[in-house]
């Protein structure tokens, strides 16, 4: 569920910041794995698709709908998914590990459905 993606996220975010570790998280251009804080998370936006997207899940979803972007323990694999009301809707299908180090950083990402088209559900991520 979703709902523990949330949880780890939440801890991951107490642990960075109470551990005062936190030298990494708001770097510059230039540092980090992506470019930096500003320059890779706030300005991230990517349109693409859920991957293996959960059909009692999109049967729910409309156009426009917001999605809540969290990691997800799947199969012993930490992935990136989008959730509506807590369930998971899919994984993300590009750039799922830029997201993912933003998160780690303690950025929040959403996605707004643009397209549903069947089982193919077309999103728009961004930083929140």
């Amino acid at each position: 569920r979703c709902i523990f993606g949330f949880l780890y996220t939440y801890i991951l975010k107490r642990r960075i910041y109470m551990s005062g570790s936190d030298s990494g998280v708001g770097g510059g251009i230039g540092s980090g794995p992506f470019g930096g804080r500003s320059a890779a998370c706030n300005t991230l936006a990517i349109e693409t698709m859920l991957s293996s997207p959960k059909p009692d899940v999109i049967e729910q979803l409309s156009v426009g709908d917001r999605l809540e972007i969290e990691l997800l323990q799947l199969g012993g694999i930490e992935k990136v998914v989008a959730c509506l009301d807590g369930q998971h809707a899919g994984g993300l299908v590009q750039q799922a590990d830029r997201v993912k180090s933003c998160i780690e950083q303690g950025f929040s990402f959403q996605a707004e459905v643009r397209d549903i088209n069947g089982a193919r559900v077309t999103v728009f991520v961004s930083c929140r």
